[in-house]
């Protein structure tokens, strides 16, 4: 049986160090690789600027449009979900920057994916 190739990005934005450094240091500590993925940064850009966002569409939706912080943090996501599509990768573990690993995180995770291996 071949080994189950994980990408892993760990989403941060440019800036952003201590949050990397801690995150870096948590994965570190459980021998789990991965890659930062730079955020997109929707901050102080007007909604308008997005180019496939539908404002009516998020009013009728939700009640109400989307944050521009919000649409980035989608945009962020998104870019990581295309950029594995393009890999060579099984599977994929997206990541934030401001995340808290359990203690369990390593063999949950390995016991889930090998889990979809065998199905």
């Amino acid at each position: 049986m071949r080994t189950m190739k994980i990408q892993t990005y760990l989403i941060n934005l440019d800036g952003s160090n201590e949050r990397l450094e801690s995150a870096k240091q948590q994965l570190d500590s459980i021998d789990w690789s991965f890659e930062r993925f730079p955020a997109f940064d929707g901050r102080g850009k007007p909604l308008s600027s997005f180019e496939d966002y539908d404002d009516r569409q998020a009013r009728q939706t939700l009640g109400r449009s989307l944050l521009n912080s919000e649409i980035g943090c989608y945009l962020s996501h998104y870019h990581c979900v295309s950029a594995f599509l393009e890999s060579d990768a099984d599977y994929l573990v997206v990541l934030e920057d401001d995340m808290q690993l359990s203690n369990y995180f390593k063999s949950v995770t390995i016991q889930l994916l090998d889990f979809f291996v065998r199905q």
